[in-house]
């Protein structure tokens, strides 16, 4: 594919471990799209070690785990992107997305014993969206609130997919209810 040349181009004068270390979670990536997943685990690894901004953290350690998932090491990308739920409810926007539409596709099926503990990482990062707080007078923050509903919709959706395909009626039953005490206490989405 084209992309994948014109990157593997790019990246062909480059020693990984004289990136800078604020350039690791770029570097990173564009190894990832070239295909070498080991390369870009190393530099992501990296990224989220120095990472200056609760941000850049939260945003390089979920890179991070679908790098692992990518590189088929399902269980440790579930603890990675785990991790993230920890982080302030200033800094959970990224997580609900990015789980939902980069983490998710990455796991699911690479080890179908894992597949409802998937589900229930999306289940958690639903609650982490719910937790998030921005600023509704800054663009970012409107464009997120304005979002948010067809996300959460999107999000249930594919949650109880995941449960219903991975047999597991008791996670599909219990996160019906869960949606159904989010909705009454804030509202159907």
């Amino acid at each position: 594919n084209l992309i994948r040349e014109l990157v593997l181009n790019m990246l062909e004068n480059v020693d990984p471990s004289k990136v800078p270390n604020n350039d690791a979670f770029r570097y990173a990536d564009l190894y990832r799209q070239a295909g070498n997943l080991e390369v870009a685990q190393q530099l992501m690894e990296r990224a989220v070690e120095t990472a200056k901004t609760p941000d850049r953290k939260v945003n390089d350690t979920l890179q991070l785990g679908r790098i692992q998932a990518l590189r088929g090491n399902v269980k440790e990308a579930i603890k990675t992107v785990r991790s993230t739920f920890d982080s302030p409810p200033r800094d959970k926007a990224p997580i609900l997305l990015f789980v939902l539409y980069e983490f998710v596709p990455a796991s699911l099926g690479k080890d179908a014993e894992l597949d409802a503990e998937i589900g229930q990482v999306l289940e958690g990062a639903i609650d982490q969206h719910l937790m998030t707080v921005v600023d509704p007078e800054l663009e970012n923050g409107q464009a997120f609130l304005e979002a948010s509903p067809k996300h959460l919709q999107n999000a249930w959706r594919k949650l109880f997919e995941i449960y219903r395909e991975a047999g597991r009626d008791d996670l599909l039953r219990a996160a019906i209810e869960h949606k159904d005490r989010i909705d009454s206490d804030q509202g159907e989405f």
